[in-house]
């Protein structure tokens, strides 16, 4: 009877030992449910939508570092222009002839290689920022500068005019040179530009190839459109919002982000104004 019991148990931890190795089948195995899944869902698209914005900020502001790099490596070519021909800027003549305006003056110290006379040869990234991609879109449209570069900068429209005491400066064109300035530092040569050709819905008007906002009486709001407000805006059309920058290199090299009153003062300062006998 004593053997039994024994024989009995030890089926019994036999029985209980199986059970423990069996692995159950696969369609045993618990499952997420529904609203577990629901909870990860929710979860998911909470953390999209508090990294999505700092995402888009993060790369809005790389874009504007490249847009400044760009424009000091624009007044680097021009430095370099100029120590190649008797200390003389380029200008924006484009109403004389194309070869004569700055982005073929300075395509060849920008890439040796470059031959604008080549039209396939014209698309100089440097002289592109790169939130201007639906500008240069619209650009390739307009007729009258299909045999220019893609350009989303602008010269100074003080940087060739010929006689600033006389109000006609169309027809004339003198070439600036940095000894004519009384500080470099406060000349402000590029600029963040709407892509010459464009049309301005905020004004009802067409953009051109420089900028120019100052005369005898101050600031001149009706062309400051051609500026392209392109940086912490939603659109590079707002020139009236204080938050919208305009990324701008002066004669010295150095590069600011500007809003509209900020870029005012600079257009030219009171100082070079005088010396270059601007009325």
């Amino acid at each position: 009877m004593k053997a039994l019991r024994q024989g009995s148990a030890g089926a019994r931890r036999a029985s209980r030992g199986e059970r423990k190795g069996k692995i159950r089948p696969t369609s045993e195995r618990r499952a997420f449910t529904l609203i577990e899944l629901l909870v990860v869902v929710a979860i998911l698209a909470l953390l999209v939508s508090i990294l999505l914005p700092s995402l888009q900020k993060a790369k809005s502001l790389a874009r504007a570092a490249i847009c400044m790099t760009n424009l000091r490596g624009i007044m680097t070519a021009s430095s370099c222009y100029a120590a190649d021909n008797f200390e003389t800027l380029p200008a924006w003549n484009y109403y004389i002839d194309k070869k004569d305006h700055w982005t073929h003056q300075l395509a060849i110290y920008i890439n040796r290689s470059v031959d604008v006379s080549n039209p396939d040869q014209r698309n100089i990234p440097l002289y592109q920022c790169p939130e201007s991609a639906d500008e240069l879109v619209q650009q390739q449209t307009v007729a009258w500068w299909k045999d220019q570069m893609p350009v989303t900068y602008g010269m100074s429209y003080l940087g060739s005019c010929t006689d600033f005491s006389n109000p006609a400066h169309f027809d004339k064109y003198r070439y600036l040179k940095e000894s004519m300035l009384a500080s470099t530092s406060e000349f402000l040569l590029y600029a963040d530009t709407l892509a010459p050709g464009i049309y301005v819905p905020t004004v009802s008007k067409w953009t051109y190839p420089w900028y120019f906002n100052h005369e005898s009486n101050g600031y001149r709001p009706g062309w400051k459109y051609m500026i392209g407000w392109r940086h912490s805006s939603q659109s590079p059309f707002e020139l009236d919002d204080p938050n919208a920058l305009s990324n701008c290199v002066f004669l010295d090299a150095h590069v600011e982000a500007m809003n509209s009153e900020t870029f005012a003062r600079y257009n030219p300062t009171q100082a070079n104004a005088k010396s270059l006998r601007f009325p």
